[in-house]
């Protein structure tokens, strides 16, 4: 690999972690938010349960219902704008550190920059779908599976022909443990990772494409990380066979993300300095990238250069790690040379099932007996 490529990787590196940081203090600010937002609507909620609605108990519950579900989409509306808003400020960062990244700090002749603002980010957030869901879509999915418990006790009392008042009684403040707070942030997390390394990579892929005339190729890089060094928990069995892999053009490989909070990125290759027109030395030498992280506190543990993919990562741990990064059956028929560490997964980047994998009957059945 020549030295360019080595510094531009460990650029990207640094890129990702500056990444991280934002989301961390992003997660902070939502969940100030979200307290306040979440409090104000059960207090709604609460007074919906209270309230004396005319008609049968059946219409009455299915009137309650409604009014449930329409403070959670009041809810989802107040927290939107607030999710937009952190993601815009890393997908700013993105495009223009992307740009310095690629142009050498501009020193490449005829680089044709790509920027978008907050603004434009933040409307392009709001408004763009994500997987077949708009962000407003994908909050009111990850809040109301929190209200799921609550409205199935309603129904229950429907088809139970409970009366109304009784089964208010029954039910008791049960509303006023919507949202709770581990799920809160589990499932912001994951919607505000998903759409910051969505804008992360909407950024590379733009960027990329106008200045195609000074990339060769592209390689998936899962930045090695494997999270926890003690269970090797981090980085999922499909991002792991993937990590490294060269090709011509981004549309010959997988989506990235490539799946929710993934944290995989599209690396280009450049020319050498030479080939874009800058006098600079070069120098052969084999290195990549790897990244370690502590997912129980969130800390970076440690981050540099290699020359092996993640298939040799793999290999230089012990069996309980390798079990617990791709799977005890896989990981037996891995190390058994039965297949290879990268065919895991099939062209889309799909975790390939067992029974499909390109083996026989009795080779599964003696991975699976043994593990």
């Amino acid at each position: 690999m020549k030295r360019e490529h080595i510094i531009q990787r460990l650029r990207f590196i640094e890129q990702r972690d500056r990444i991280d940081k934002y989301e961390a203090a992003a997660l902070k600010e939502l969940l100030r938010v979200y307290n306040k937002a979440r409090k104000d609507t059960l207090r709604q909620i609460g007074i919906a349960a209270r309230r004396r609605y005319h008609g049968s108990t059946q219409i009455r519950l299915r009137l309650l219902l409604k009014e449930i579900d329409d403070k959670i989409r009041e809810f989802t509306q107040q927290l939107t704008p607030a999710v937009a808003k952190s993601v815009a400020v890393p997908g700013k960062y993105s495009y223009t550190d992307t740009n310095k990244i690629i142009s050498w700090d501009g020193a490449v002749p005829e680089y044709q920059y790509v920027t978008m603002s907050e603004a434009q980010i933040a409307a392009m957030v709001t408004s763009e779908t994500l997987g077949g869901h708009t962000l407003g879509n994908w909050l009111w999915r990850a809040l109301n599976a929190d209200n799921k418990a609550l409205k199935d006790d309603i129904r229950a009392g429907l088809v139970r022909g409970v009366g109304y008042n009784k089964l208010m009684r029954e039910l008791g403040d049960g509303y006023d443990k919507l949202f709770d707070a581990k799920s809160a942030k589990r499932n912001l997390e994951t919607v505000v990772k998903s759409y910051i390394q969505s804008v992360n990579a909407k950024a590379h892929r733009d960027i990329y494409a106008a200045n195609e005339s000074i990339i060769k190729g592209y390689k998936w890089s899962a930045i090695m990380e494997n999270g926890d060094v003690s269970t090797g928990r981090g980085v999922c069995p499909r991002c792991m066979a993937l990590d490294n892999n060269e090709y011509k053009q981004i549309s010959d490989g997988p989506d990235c993300p490539l799946h929710a909070a993934c944290r995989c990125q599209w690396l280009p290759l450049t020319k050498t300095w030479r080939e874009m027109g800058l006098d600079v030395p070069e120098m052969n030498t084999k290195y990549r990238k790897w990244y370690e992280r502590d997912l129980s506190n969130r800390t970076k543990l440690a981050y540099g250069l290699t020359d092996k993919d993640f298939s040799s990562f793999w290999w230089g741990k012990d069996k309980a790690w390798q079990n617990n990064a791709v799977g005890p059956v896989r990981a037996r028929l891995i190390r058994g040379h039965v297949i290879k560490f990268k065919s895991i997964v099939d062209k889309n980047g799909d975790l390939i099932p067992l029974d499909q994998l390109p083996i026989t009957e009795k080779q599964l059945h003696n991975a699976r007996k043994r593990t």
